[in-house]
């Protein structure tokens, strides 16, 4: 059982992208006629030897969609941990520092792991706040931000997709029989 290689051109990588690059929820029962069935559940495809191994590329139907829900989920998490943060720094009272701002959303991005599906730029904006002394420049930020569609879609490629890997291959089964 292994994840498919990472590296683009990898030979495994380029099949697999070729035969899940067109699955979406709304084609999913289209697409899986193009797969062997094993289950309602799961489906597979024989993909080139390599190296004298025998690869199969395993799709899960349950775990493409829950792939594609938590994806879904965690990017409204973030936006609306950004909204709520530009909330905030729209009702700020005192100036805000940009390199302390931009190293939490970092900060955040990284744990959360969606650097690469979400984009962001901190904009300058001055506020007048009234104090006791009279009215008070401040200077704060608003946060644009927007998904990358290309990364989203490129890591959803591989949703529900798995590679079984072995040394038995076709011709080992052969002879057994």
């Amino acid at each position: 059982l292994s994840d498919i290689p990472k590296e683009e051109k990898h030979p495994l990588n380029v099949s697999a992208r070729e035969i899940l690059s067109s699955f979406t929820k709304e084609n999913l029962s289209e697409r899986l006629k193009t797969l062997s069935k094993y289950s309602d559940e799961l489906y597979f495809k024989e993909l080139e030897e390599l190296n004298g191994q025998r690869n199969i590329l395993c799709f899960s139907v349950n775990k493409f969609l829950d792939n594609k829900s938590f994806r879904e989920n965690l990017l409204k998490e973030v936006e609306d941990y950004l909204q709520a943060l530009n909330k905030a720094l729209s009702q700020a009272k005192r100036n805000r520092d940009y390199r302390k701002l931009d190293k939490q959303i970092d900060r955040y991005f990284k744990r959360k792991k969606v650097s690469r599906f979400l984009k962001y730029d901190l904009i300058e904006k001055t506020l007048y706040v009234k104090n006791k002394k009279g009215t008070k420049e401040i200077s704060t930020y608003e946060i644009s931000f927007s998904r990358s569609k290309e990364s989203i879609d490129k890591a959803s490629i591989f949703d529900g997709a798995y590679l079984l890997i072995s040394d038995l291959t076709l011709k080992d089964e052969n002879k057994s029989e």
